[in-house]
């Protein structure tokens, strides 16, 4: 009877260390497909954006709010991967975030919590220009290599408040002096009034409005009686 001859202790080794080097080169470009498939999500949502952005700046309307446009982020804001909002209450003529991301999980070599935004520039009435922004290189990456970046939350603040003395024009307030500010459904902040309240935004935290960010006054720290500003 013929003896069936077995692999060798050098021949197992071999096939043994070869195995690990595949793995290790393998299971890293696994990951990384694994968290490009979960951003295509991110990239479907602000292309949307942007597609619906300038549908309404062609009509003449400059830019517009979620609601104006007829956005809705990934199911209603909030999907299984990320989070989506927006710190835009209307056109001011200055940059802000139109739209923005947030990562609920890692996303490989991406931290969870990280950011991706959208900032306008607007130009025109009917045009403006978008930068996609990215917190860190290796989200970027996912995102078809956006601009590595930070989100500016003081600009965006501050743009709100600029369009709601814009868009008020005599800057009333309610009658006890009060400004009235609530959250949509789509993530955006508006003031109910017209009034953009201040905004309160960071990597990852929900921002919210600050009724209390503006105040009227009548210079004796007390509201008048006709709820009006002096500047």
């Amino acid at each position: 009877m013929d003896k069936k001859k077995a692999f060798t202790l050098i021949e197992i080794m071999v096939v043994i260390v070869i195995m690990g080097i595949l793995a290790a080169v393998a299971v890293p470009k696994l990951f990384g497909m694994i968290a490009k498939a979960k951003a295509a999500e991110l990239l479907a949502a602000s292309g949307t954006y942007v597609h619906l952005q300038d549908a309404y700046l062609h009509q003449g309307h400059g830019v517009g709010t979620w609601n104006d446009i007829g956005y809705v982020g990934p199911e209603n804001g909030k999907s299984s991967y990320f989070e989506y909002g927006s710190c835009l209450a209307s056109d001011d003529g200055g940059e802000f975030i139109g739209w923005y991301a947030t990562n609920l999980s890692s996303l490989n070599d991406c931290t969870a919590r990280s950011s991706w935004a959208i900032i306008i520039t607007p130009v025109s009435q009917n045009r403006a220009y978008y930068t996609q922004v990215a917190s860190s290189a290796e989200c970027a990456t996912l995102s078809r290599y956006w601009e590595v970046g930070n989100i500016n939350v003081s600009a965006c603040t501050a743009a709100t408040t600029q369009t709601a003395q814009q868009d008020s024009g005599d800057n009333s307030q309610s009658s006890d002096g009060d400004q009235d500010s609530d959250d949509d459904s789509s993530g955006n902040c508006v003031a109910s009034n017209g009034k953009g309240a201040g905004l309160q935004h960071a990597y990852g935290q929900q921002k919210k409005c600050n009724p209390d960010a503006e105040k009227p006054g009548n210079g004796n720290g007390n509201s008048g009686s006709n709820g009006k500003n002096k500047h």
